[in-house]
């Protein structure tokens, strides 16, 4: 407080006039009090001073965790003077949450305390619960550790760094952490449960006399617990300062979320992911965050940025921030397309990142007479209700946030598209269309063209989850050759998404500037959310032949699941079927997508073949199913309006798919085909649709076929012993077929019996059989058995 600040005060109470009062002051910038001026006149006047305990500006509290396990609990203490603390000066102490909300706090001695041991100028402390294993040493900074009971707090508790460790304790502190009640029979209210708080340029880097949240910055345990150890965010590392990055190394260490960094230097590339609070480029400073294609680094801000330069981002590098408030200056945003086979007619789905894209300038070169938005439910006149073209517009001018455009390249090969403004930030809504009934079967009534409305990719599972509205997502990817005769478009080029996967495995996120398909089950909007956003993911992003980064293309997340390929020439349709508890065998919406966006509904799509699993009669790209189990069969049919040669493969497989034999049943060949051994080919002669032709049986691979190896199935054993197969059920098998592993009967029986034999002499020694029996009651037993 400076001797101006107090003659204010002095002045203020003056106007009170004379009454009997005590003043009490806090001394918080550690300045002597007593020799200012004002006291003699604040006493003179009658007042009673009590001057509070001052703040030593030489140590702090600069980091707290307390970890979802029982022991983890650490608290990282900092030397910020120049000088050396010496031993014994300072406690670390422990008010237990009973004794913090006793209102004796000032009396009171610490449940725990530990003594501080020597300090040198800078350096930082981390005590810690003896049990804790949370973080792992490899996030962990340098500190010496000590073992503390101090580290024993619950989450509701007090700390304190004290002069004392007697009952003189909190009216001797320094720096605190921890609220107190002088209610006794107030709740503890869990301010730091699971919880981790630091203190750094975008917070405050000074102790205090009282606890304030807002002089902390809250961390995720998560970020903590993979923290690079020499950043702030990890526990054993503290520095105090800004960071300055010259192009080259960082001044003060590499910033994190805690941090205020400035880059003072232009430079091109990407020094891996740049993540601070608080970012500043100052003036003159080109920024061109790019790799060209090596990484997909991000620039991340939690606060805001600053941007007195210039900033450039690469086609894979993105900006995250996280502040719907931010002040963000304008920023340009590469994207590129691949290479086009067609660049005429092969259309990309984009949408706009920043603020108040001109399409003729993004798009310039282009035919801006094939430049299209899709409006759902408002058919355009020029082609009609008839047309497959109904919903298309023409589009020009500003590019609306959140909304996607189809357009064509403007020169054959790579495009590269060029967006600057402001990048658009924050919550957002769009409105979409719903026509009041939800889609089945080849309805296609509800698919609204949206777009990223942000230069980072976001997760497209977050859609799913907090838009009700959302069944499915659909990426485009033209994986296929617009057909020279007709120019159009393959639907199977479409990757569906929901909540049980997607059908050619790609991973959650959308990348920045793509334009996708959602398929609306009510009324209302769409809404995105900073929370979307992904960090160094933008490397993802389907506009024609391949995604930016080929060998990104991932599964999804983890389950039992198993997708499958239809095709005949370059023709492909990919379809999914996952196991999940929260799925039915019959339709869930999230966890069903009907797929096919091969309709009059949407425009230049060409169906020559569709393929789908069955649901009664409706047809599914992607089939959520009840949790998995060997005895589960699912239809399988195609249409197709092409004869000729096809392939049935696996695509993926997840989960206990990688356990099981995937057995592919032709009923109108009555053929068995293992697709773990190989692809499936079949002719179809003509054309038309066959929704009954195939079904897909699991079988456990994991059974043991050592000898005379009993398989327990339903009380159904088999047992083999020389050319003889011993069956023993527990109802009546009416028929029984036996197969090799290539699909082919090998046995057929009906012995009406619950315990029989068949004669395997004609069956080659250790041909693996695939055992299909029907019993009695309509069930069916699947297993396997080995001849010897």
């Amino acid at each position: 407080m400076t001797t101006a600040e107090l003659d204010a005060i002095v002045n203020q109470l003056d106007a009170f006039g004379q009454f009997d009062g005590i003043l009490t002051i806090i001394n918080n910038d550690g300045l002597s009090l007593a020799a200012q001026p004002s006291f003699d006149n604040l006493i003179a006047k009658g007042w009673s001073i009590d001057v509070g305990p001052p703040t030593e500006n030489e140590i702090m509290i600069s980091q707290y965790y307390h970890g979802f396990g029982g022991n983890d609990q650490w608290i990282e203490v900092t030397n910020i003077s120049n000088e050396v603390i010496p031993a014994g000066k300072y406690y670390l102490a422990l008010f237990e949450d009973d004794i913090a909300r006793t209102g004796i706090i000032e009396t009171a001695v610490p449940s725990q305390n530990t003594l501080i041991p020597s300090m040198a100028a800078g350096e930082t402390l981390l005590f810690r619960n003896g049990a804790a294993t949370a973080p792992s040493a490899g996030n962990i900074g340098s500190a010496t550790q000590i073992i503390s009971d101090v580290c024993s707090f619950t989450g509701d508790d007090l700390i304190l760094i004290s002069k004392t460790n007697t009952s003189s304790s909190y009216n001797s502190r320094v720096d605190i952490i921890g609220t107190i009640s002088p209610d006794p029979g107030s709740a503890p209210d869990g301010w730091g449960i699971n919880a981790s708080y630091i203190k750094g340029g975008c917070s405050t880097e000074i102790p205090h006399l009282d606890f304030d949240i807002n002089d902390w910055s809250f961390i995720l345990l998560s970020d903590v617990n993979i923290a690079i150890s020499n950043t702030n965010l990890a526990l054993g590392t503290q520095v105090v300062g800004p960071t300055d990055y010259n192009g080259t190394t960082w001044s003060n260490l590499q910033p994190d979320q805690s941090r205020t960094a400035t880059i003072s230097a232009s430079f091109t590339g990407t020094p891996g992911n740049i993540i601070a609070c608080n970012l500043t480029i100052n003036s003159g400073v080109d920024v061109v965050f790019d790799s060209n294609g090596v990484s997909s680094s991000s620039i991340v801000v939690y606060g805001d940025l600053a941007n007195n330069g210039s900033l450039v981002f690469g086609d894979q590098e993105s900006l995250v921030t996280y502040n719907p408030n931010a002040n963000i200056g304008v920023i340009t945003k590469i994207e590129k397309s691949t290479s086009l086979d067609d660049y005429l007619t092969d259309v990309t789905y984009w949408s706009s990142p920043v603020l108040a894209s001109q399409i003729s300038t993004v798009f310039a070169g282009v035919n801006q007479s094939r430049i299209f938005d899709f409006r759902a439910g408002d058919v355009n006149p020029i082609y009609g209700a008839s047309s497959n073209y109904k919903y298309w517009w023409n589009s020009s001018g500003s590019m609306s946030r959140a909304k996607g455009y189809a357009a064509p390249g403007s020169t054959p090969g790579i495009q590269t598209l060029t967006f600057t403004g402001i990048p658009f930030n924050g919550p957002f809504t769009i409105n979409t269309f719903f026509s009041g009934t939800i889609d089945t079967g080849t309805d296609n009534e509800n698919f609204n063209l949206l777009g990223n409305p942000y230069p980072a990719a976001i997760d497209m599972q977050r859609i799913l989850i907090d838009n009700t509205t959302v069944n499915e997502i659909a990426l485009w990817t033209h994986g296929t050759a617009v057909d020279p005769d007709t120019g159009e478009y393959f639907d199977g080029d479409y990757i569906f998404y929901n909540a049980a996967g997607s059908t050619d495995g790609v991973s959650k996120n959308i990348g920045s500037s793509q334009g996708f398909m959602i398929r609306t089950v009510d009324f209302g909007g769409v809404s995105f959310d900073d929370s979307y956003k992904l960090i160094a993911q933008n490397d993802q992003f389907y506009k024609s032949n391949n995604s930016k980064n080929k060998n990104n293309v991932s599964k999804s997340e983890e389950g039992d699941k198993i997708s499958l390929r239809l095709k005949i020439g370059s023709e492909k349709n990919d379809i999914l079927i996952a196991f999940t508890d929260e799925a039915t065998d019959g339709f869930d919406l999230y966890y069903d997508a009907v797929g096919n966006l091969a309709d009059s509904n949407i425009s230049l799509i060409k169906k020559n073949s569709k393929f789908y699993s069955k649901i009664g009669n409706d047809k599914y790209a992607i089939q959520g199913l009840g949790k998995y189990g060997a005895s589960k069969n699912v239809d399988l049919g195609f249409d197709t309006k092409k004869t000729g040669w096809f392939k049935m493969s696996i695509n993926r497989k997840e989960g206990a798919m990688n356990d099981s034999d995937v057995i592919l049943v032709d009923t109108y060949l009555n053929i068995r085909h293992d697709l773990n051994l190989s692809d499936y080919e079949f002719e179809a002669k003509e054309t038309g649709e066959f929704s009954d032709r195939f079904r897909l049986e699991f079988l456990n691979r994991n059974v043991d076929l050592g000898p005379d190896k009993i398989v327990d199935t339903e009380k159904f054993t088999v047992s083999n012993e020389f050319d003889i197969m011993s069956i023993v059920s527990g109802k009546s098998v009416n028929e029984i077929r036996v197969y090799d592993l290539l699909g082919r009967m090998i046995i057929q029986e009906a012995p009406k019996q619950t315990s029989f034999q068949l004669n395997t002499a004609t069956i080659k020694t250790g041909t693996i059989m695939v055992i299909e029996a029907r019993l009695e009651d309509g069930s069916m037993v699947n297993t396997k058995s080995i001849k010897y």
